[in-house]
């Protein structure tokens, strides 16, 4: 058994049971729609977050959150070249990618 003292977050039910519970509500009557009603005010904020997050063109260095892509219709493509546009933590993998096979091709080549 772990002994990790993590947070645990709590089941959509439990925060529907609070809920109930503060409103007197009919708890049989009522933990069905106040629990749908979590879940899709949960989904709506990761959707929010997920829309305002910023993305960037790794070869021309665009910046534009996700939603004015989607506005613009541009997609998940850079408007000025057409590349894919790549989260933060996409572009510095890519970067680190990079790096280590410029890495690698200097260890391969003969040195002078």
């Amino acid at each position: 058994m772990s002994n990790n003292g993590g947070f645990i977050p709590a089941s959509m039910d439990h925060f529907a049971m609070k809920i109930i519970a503060r409103f007197h509500l009919d708890k049989a009557a009522t933990i069905g729609f106040v629990a749908t009603v979590i879940k899709e005010a949960v989904y709506e904020e990761r959707k929010t977050v997920h829309l305002r997050e910023p993305v960037s063109c790794f070869a021309c260095r665009t910046v534009l959150l996700r939603y004015q892509g989607l506005n613009e219709q541009y997609c998940t493509r850079c408007p000025l070249c057409r590349e894919p546009m790549l989260t933060q933590e996409e572009l510095f993998r890519k970067k680190f990618y990079l790096l280590e096979e410029q890495l690698k091709q200097l260890a391969d080549s003969p040195h002078a």
